[in-house]
């Protein structure tokens, strides 16, 4: 698992992530905010029970990213909500 990468985006800037697998396998993509249930510990907690129980059996790569203005992004809520289809330019 790989805790902390940056994304560059050309629209929003440095934005968190984590990641498990190998790139070139199948993507499962989790984009999220920041709150009690949400949280970036959350997704690694999930990432790591991924490569405990299920990597094994079938392979993908799996990111988990902050949307900006939310946990260790920055930038501003309103503006991947209003152009969600930006974040990934």
């Amino acid at each position: 698992m790989n805790i902390s990468p940056r994304i560059i985006s050309t629209s929003y800037g440095d934005i968190y992530s984590i990641t498990a697998g190998m790139p070139g396998q199948p993507l499962i993509l989790a984009v999220h905010g920041s709150g009690p249930k949400n949280s970036a510990d959350f997704y690694a907690y999930l990432l790591q029970d991924y490569l405990i129980r299920v990597s094994y059996l079938e392979k993908f790569y799996v990111v988990s990213i902050d949307c900006p203005g939310y946990g260790r992004s920055g930038g501003s809520k309103e503006a991947v909500k209003t152009f969600p289809l930006q974040l990934f330019k």
